[in-house]
């Protein structure tokens, strides 16, 4: 990178010619459409972890902020699971109703039927849960204190939140995999304005 620097005309231009040339998968700068796949498909939480993500959505609230926001201090708040890691006490699967437990096997060893449906609707919610979408930052406090609970006990508590990020999330009604996926995708795009990745797919 460093050489590459070196031995053009323009510095610049030649960091962006030789990041634009790496090809492979942990070198490359992500397209748009690269992350728009990762916000929805990879388990965020576990595979960054909760470092990377706060530094992640630091830089998203910091760059959504307008003149008239105030300036707070970000860097000491949690990560948030919206839909909680414990979700089968109170969210209600969105066509199969309530879920005796958040995965399947564990249902099933407690002698639970669980039709197709339902098992199908568990999996995608599992995936869901810790994907970019579900994710959002909250004071400590407030984060222990929205635990497990439902949408509306959870709903209230980010309604009062003075981030930017976190500002469209109490409109919703109700939160589920496609608020999840559509938040995703936004996500993805403000990450794209942060660190503009190449053009090509």
């Amino acid at each position: 990178m460093i050489e590459a620097m070196r031995t053009g005309d323009d510095p610049l231009s030649s960091l962006q010619s030789h990041l634009d040339g790496l090809t492979a998968q942990t070198s490359r700068m992500p397209s748009h459409s690269d992350l728009l796949n990762a916000a929805n498909k990879i388990d965020a939480y576990g595979s960054l972890g909760s470092k990377k993500l706060r530094y992640i959505f630091t830089k998203i609230e910091k760059s959504s902020r307008s003149h008239l926001d105030e300036d707070i201090p970000i860097e000491n708040l949690s990560v948030e699971h919206i839909l909680p890691d414990k979700w089968a006490k109170h969210w209600h699967l969105t066509k199969s109703g309530p879920a005796p437990h958040e995965e399947f096997f564990a249902a099933i060893d407690a002698g639970h039927h669980i039709s197709p449906e339902m098992r199908d609707e568990m999996d995608v919610r599992e995936r869901a849960k810790n994907t970019l979408g579900n994710l959002t930052l909250l004071t400590p406090p407030a984060n222990s204190k929205n635990g497990n609970e439902g949408w509306p006990f959870k709903r209230e508590r980010i309604a009062k939140s003075l981030l930017a990020l976190n500002r469209d999330i109490a409109e919703n009604e109700h939160w589920d995999e496609v608020f999840i996926r559509a938040r995703g995708e936004k996500l993805a795009g403000a990450a794209n304005t942060v660190w503009p990745g190449r053009t090509s797919t």
